[in-house]
């Protein structure tokens, strides 16, 4: 019985270990939208206040802003939704069983 009760435990513990990792990533498994539906005033940056309309572009705004200018270029933007989608597919592989 204690055995049985251990392993119960055991597995419980790793089964939410291995999930823990997955909450960050729960909000951004969608692609982020395109960069000219957010450049409401088409002039090839993303101000703050045009990235308001995407919880995403707000949430990872300091890693997507890599020179700290305080606004996003069109080639800023698209490295980071060329990772996004890269982090997509590498989520994709490790799934071949579902």
């Amino acid at each position: 019985m204690y055995a049985k009760t251990t392993l119960t435990v055991v597995l419980a513990l790793l089964t939410s270990a291995a999930f823990a990792g997955d909450e960050h990533r729960m909000g951004h498994e969608e692609a982020l939208p395109s960069f000219t539906s957010l450049d409401a005033n088409s002039d090839g940056s993303l101000s703050k206040e045009e990235a308001n309309a995407s919880e995403d572009v707000i949430e990872e705004w300091n890693e997507i802003d890599t020179d700290r200018n305080g606004v996003l270029s069109s080639s800023e933007y698209a490295k980071a939704s060329a990772t996004t989608d890269t982090d997509d597919d590498a989520d994709d592989e490790g799934d071949e069983d579902d």
